[in-house]
Formats: structure tokens, C-alpha cells, sequence
């Protein structure tokens, strides 16, 4: 089973997700706990029409996510972002990565330690403001045990 979803939001970086308080503790700021919360929202909206997806609790998932950006007439029309100040700000492919696992696995109902392939691609697009392209799929165990086998390095 394939599940997809497009939300349309300004992706947060990983710079901006988590503060430290005086004490030297970790927190995750307000502006990722209401990312996390649009995320939620925008695929509970597109799950209205199909039905939510069923996972079992112990699936193995292959997560893909596209985040798309304005492209820039500067630069070769590369996947930048304007600042509100109209200066460009270069956008790495793996910051909005882990919210948007931990977005995306907490709606789902699966604890993320179960995403066994997880693909990020950066990419420009012609329309106006960002949008992030999610896939979700469930790998059957023949695939899982082949994904294990193969070597990275």
C-alpha cells in the first residue's frame, strides 16, 4: 500500500526546531510542535475523501518526501528561498527531515525506529510558496530483509 500527501507549508529547519533553556535541556519549539500539527492536519484532510490508512503496528516503512521551493531567477533558478527581507537563503535537503518523519509516524500510528528507507529530495517548482510531497509505503518482508542485505558503503 502507497499512500501519498501534499501539504502546502514552509517547511522548519532542523536550526529552528529545538531550543536549549538555561538548564542545558533540550525542547522542541513552538514553531516546530505547530509545523508538526499542520502536517497532522493537512494529511488528516486528505484522508477525509479515502480513508485513513491502516498500518500494522509493526510494518516496515519506506518513507519519500519532495520538498518543493519557489525557484529563484537568480542563481540559475536553484531550490532557494526569499527571506522576508528579499535576501536568498539557500535550503539544505535534510533539515525538515526529522520533523517531518516524526510528523508523518506519529499520524500513521508507527514509532519512526520502523522507517527502514527514508528518501529526502529537494527540488524547485514554478508556484508561488513551498509544498511538501509525502509517500508512504508499507515493505513486505521479503523486501525488508533485501533492504537489510544490501551494503551503503
Amino acid at each position: 500500500m502507497i499512500v501519498g500527501y501534499v501539504v502546502h507549508i514552509q517547511p522548519v529547519t532542523s536550526n529552528h526546531a529545538y531550543a536549549t533553556n538555561r538548564k542545558g535541556r533540550r525542547f522542541m519549539t513552538t514553531e516546530a510542535r505547530r509545523y508538526k500539527k499542520e502536517i497532522a492536519e493537512a494529511m488528516a484532510a486528505a484522508d477525509v475523501k479515502r480513508g485513513r490508512p491502516q498500518f500494522k503496528p509493526t510494518a516496515t516503512i519506506e518513507l519519500s518526501i519532495a520538498c518543493l521551493y519557489p525557484r529563484s531567477a537568480e542563481k540559475g533558478g536553484t531550490a532557494a528561498m526569499y527571506t522576508i527581507a528579499g535576501r536568498m537563503r539557500k535550503r539544505d535537503a535534510t533539515g525538515p527531515l526529522k520533523l517531518t518523519e516524526d510528523a508523518v509516524s506519529e499520524y500513521i500510528g508507527i514509532d519512526d525506529s520502523q522507517n527502514l528507507s527514508v528518501h529526502i529530495h529537494k527540488r524547485s517548482h514554478d508556484e508561488i510558496g513551498c509544498k511538501i510531497v509525502i509517500a508512504v509505503s508499507e515493505i513486505d518482508d521479503g523486501a525488508a530483509v533485501m533492504h537489510r542485505k544490501r551494503r551503503i558503503c
